[in-house]
């Protein structure tokens, strides 16, 4: 059996000075490029083995007044999504990794159930599809959308990388209930050979 997987929300400053070298390093790793840390939102929550972080996940939760990253990186017809793109409804996923195998979706599991206690109802992120194909029963948990064009003004220099190597980015819609219900039966599964605690 594996060593025990922790996963929660960071506790303190240096917490979170830490999940964010460590988000730095593993994009920079994976990809040659990593979003300004600046930029990290305040809510991160790490997986952790012993004192080691091996997974993160930030999330950001969306106000009516206050266009959310999606928007900035995105150009799109806002009132024709599916699922409907609503601000102040919405939790942007973003900063996720994991060094350890399908860690990333328990961390997934997480963020998207904190989301839906303070009362969001849907999700975004914005990701490659190399990425979602990895896992076709869960790319199919995210819709596309179509409209979106890439808002190159905005695109920090430390991030250019990211979106011009291979396929690029696109925005992605979710709903956070049907997300909740089929993550959970997975990490349930995977929880059989990795112990995994929330």
């Amino acid at each position: 059996m594996s060593s025990v997987i922790h996963i929660r929300h960071i506790e303190s400053e240096e917490e979170r000075d830490a999940a964010i070298e460590y988000i730095s390093t593993n994009m920079h790793r994976m990809h040659g490029a990593c979003p300004p840390p600046q930029k990290t939102p305040p809510c991160i929550f790490i997986a952790l083995e012993g004192t080691s972080i091996v997974g993160s996940l930030a999330v950001q939760f969306g106000e009516k007044e206050t266009p959310l990253p999606i928007e900035e990186l995105f150009s799109f017809d806002t009132q024709n999504t599916y699922p409907p793109y609503i601000r102040e409804q919405t939790v942007y996923l973003s900063r996720w990794n994991a060094s350890r195998a399908n860690i990333g979706l328990a961390l997934w599991l997480k963020g998207s159930q904190h989301a839906e206690e303070i009362g969001r109802t849907y999700s975004c992120l914005t990701v490659k599809d190399t990425l979602l194909d990895k896992k076709p029963e869960f790319k199919s948990l995210w819709y596309p959308i179509l409209d979106a064009k890439i808002r190159m003004v905005n695109i920090e220099d430390c991030e250019i990388p990211y979106f011009l190597e291979g396929s690029p980015p696109r925005p992605w819609l979710g709903i956070l209930k049907e997300q909740i219900i089929s993550l959970s039966q997975e990490v349930d599964r995977i929880k059989k050979y990795i112990p995994i605690v929330f």
